[in-house]
This record gives structure tokens, C-alpha cells and sequence, in this order.
């Protein structure tokens, strides 16, 4: 195995753990760094994504606070879990429907690959594209979204992080698509860089909330 390779796979080993928040996330750490003060040269080719990553897990060895997101602590302990809600067909309409007409290619782009229901390890993403390197969980709402929106996306990305892959995706964004959202939801989704989208389910008029 190369150099690279090897630098490649060891980051994402500790990022796995670093997501999870395992305890084998220090050895795993330390390891990585070993290598990167080794061969430096391997980790320049490592996306911007990555680098921040690399930093995230950095902090997170220093202090013992894992951060996915800026303010905003990853702490599975404290964040509650939804109760899964049964996907009734009028869920899965709105979802196909929104689909088909088109209104998120401005989000995700026209050329791109979908899945809908894809599993990860917390759930199912209501729907899941790639694009351009990028991996895009987008979670429908007919009702308004409260703060529970917040943990159930979370959730979502680290699921899709413990499955980054460079050769399919090196990016995750996360898209809500509701018909409303109360402040405390709105304000969490801002916070971890959501893109909040409107919906209105009878004409599926599509408006971001900026």
C-alpha cells in the first residue's frame, strides 16, 4: 500500500471514531498524526473539507469536546433521537412529487444521482443525491419543523460521514424542505448550515429562507 493510501486510510479511521465519539479515538488520532509528521507530503492532496476535519479532530484530542458543527456539540448523549415516524403515502407523494417537478436541481444540481429512503445507521434519509462530490441529505416535513429537525439531520450527516468516501463523495450538505419551521428549528438548522427550503404542498412552490 502507498504512502497515500495509507494516509487516507488512517484518516478515515479516526474520523469514524472521531464521529462516533469512540474511545479508541485518541489511539487512532495519534496514529494519524504520526503519519502526517512522517509524511506530510501525502496529506497534500487532502481536500479542503478534509483539512477541516483534520482540525476538528485536532480540537477534539486536545480538549475531549468533539464539534461537528460551530457551536454546536456532537454529544450523542444530549441530543434525543426522534421516534420514527411511519413514512404514510402522503409523505412519500410529496417527496416524489417534489422530486419530479424539478425544484431542487437548483439545490443539487441537474446532473445527479438519487436514492430515496437511503439507509444510514440512525435512519432513513428521505431522500439522498450526489452531485459534483457531494452528498446532499434532504429531509421533508408536510408539517411545521421543530426543534427535533435538529437531531434527526444530525444524525443523518454523521451517518453519511461514517460512509465518506473520496471516490463518491468528499462533501455533505444538509437540505430541509418543510412547511414551516418554528424559531427554535430554524435557528439550530442556520447554526449547522442547513439549507432551509419552504414548501407549499398543494402547488410545491419551493422558496429558500435565506
Amino acid at each position: 500500500m502507498s504512502e497515500e493510501s495509507t494516509s487516507e486510510c488512517l484518516f478515515y479511521r479516526a474520523y469514524r471514531s472521531f464521529l462516533l465519539q469512540d474511545p479508541e479515538f485518541k489511539i487512532n488520532f495519534e496514529i494519524l498524526a504520526d503519519q502526517f509528521h512522517r509524511f506530510p507530503e501525502t496529506f497534500k492532496r487532502f481536500s479542503e473539507n478534509d483539512v477541516h476535519r483534520l482540525v476538528s479532530m485536532q480540537e477534539a484530542f486536545k480538549t475531549g469536546i468533539f464539534n461537528l458543527f460551530k457551536g454546536i456539540s456532537s454529544d450523542l448523549s444530549n441530543t434525543v433521537l426522534p421516534k420514527m415516524e411511519d413514512i404514510d403515502q402522503s409523505h412519500r407523494d410529496l417527496v416524489r412529487n417534489i422530486y419530479k417537478s424539478g425544484a431542487l436541481n437548483h439545490y443539487i444540481g441537474p446532473n445527479h444521482t438519487v436514492c430515496p429512503e437511503y439507509p444510514v445507521i440512525y435512519g432513513n434519509i428521505d431522500l439522498m443525491a450526489l452531485s459534483n462530490n457531494c452528498a446532499y441529505a434532504i429531509e421533508f416535513k408536510t408539517d411545521t419543523a421543530n426543534h427535533s429537525i435538529i437531531g434527526q439531520v444530525i444524525k443523518y450527516y454523521i451517518g453519511l460521514g461514517l460512509q465518506l468516501n473520496l471516490k463518491y463523495f468528499n462533501d455533505i450538505k444538509i437540505i430541509t424542505v418543510c412547511s414551516g419551521y418554528d424559531q427554535v428549528a430554524l435557528k439550530g438548522l442556520k447554526q449547522i448550515g442547513a439549507i432551509t427550503l419552504l414548501v407549499d404542498a398543494k402547488t410545491l412552490k419551493i422558496s429558500n429562507i435565506l
